[in-house]
């Protein structure tokens, strides 16, 4: 059983409740730890970042809980440094890395907000070619790895987060299977764990966690280590999906997750 969620985030960025609020849903669930993760201010005009000035309050409202609670749930402090942000390693126990804007021709697209912004991404910046924006955001990830090393690759496809509702992607194509397993090979060298994430299903938006089957068939013939997470954003989403993502994963031939530690990450049988 997973007792564990390391992409976490509260009130100081798109989250909906405060880091006691989560550290006590967790107690509530029996997990072993939390870690939260809220996005790092980002560099460009866009709203999906922490305000700079709530930083510090932040990483001290984290330090508050984990002494508060010590002896009852270990808590780390993490940030989700986006591709376009400025990297923020110093003082945190752990980084998710990310991609989820896209900056061309002077505009900015969230590609992880609306079905609507990843369309218009494709249309005004890539002259409708869906696999030119996917070969540009996987270049991002890849470049994302080998510049920052994060110690968790955060939701590797989440181009695909509204797949289920809206056809943006040919996903079954070889041609987009090729450029994802591609970034997903070059990633996979620099030694990250990669995050097997449940968000977009607590949000209504997948039925199934990122990344997709075949990207976890490849990360398993890799032997590259994997976590799952919530990316929760509110208390009753931070073990969403959680026991059949360890079905799923176990139906792809995996054994054990990297679970973080107050000694580092460490293997956890997924049974």
């Amino acid at each position: 059983m997973v007792r564990s969620n390391l992409h976490t985030h509260t009130i100081y960025c798109d989250g909906e409740n405060t880091p006691e609020e989560m550290v006590l849903a967790a107690l509530s669930k029996g997990f072993r730890s939390l870690g939260f993760s809220e996005h790092a201010p980002i560099v460009l005009p866009e709203e999906c970042g922490m305000i700079t000035t709530d930083l510090t309050q932040y990483v001290k409202d984290v330090k508050e809980v984990k002494e508060k609670y010590k002896g009852r749930i270990d808590i780390f402090l993490g940030i989700e440094n986006d591709a376009f942000c400025t990297q923020l390693k110093d003082g945190f126990d752990y980084t998710i890395g990310s991609v989820h804007v896209m900056s061309e021709n002077g505009s900015v697209y969230c590609l992880d907000d609306k079905a609507e912004i990843t369309q218009a991404c494709i249309d005004e910046a890539f002259g409708g070619d869906a696999m030119a924006l996917a070969k540009r955001y996987y270049r991002e990830v890849m470049r994302n790895v080998e510049e920052n090393r994060p110690d968790i690759v955060g939701h590797f496809d989440v181009i695909t987060k509204f797949q289920d509702s809206t056809y943006i992607f040919d996903t079954e194509s070889k041609q987009y299977r090729n450029i994802a397993l591609e970034a997903l090979d070059y990633a996979a060298e620099f030694g990250g764990i990669f995050e097997v994430n449940t968000g977009a299903i607590s949000r209504g938006y997948r039925k199934t966690p990122y990344p997709g089957s075949f990207i976890l068939q490849r990360l398993k013939e890799l032997g590259a280590p994997i976590t799952i997470s919530a990316d929760a954003h509110s208390t009753d989403a931070i073990d969403c999906f959680f026991p059949e993502t360890v079905e799923l994963l176990i139906a792809h031939g995996f054994t054990h997750i990297a679970e973080l530690t107050p000694h580092g990450f460490t293997e956890t049988a997924l049974r």
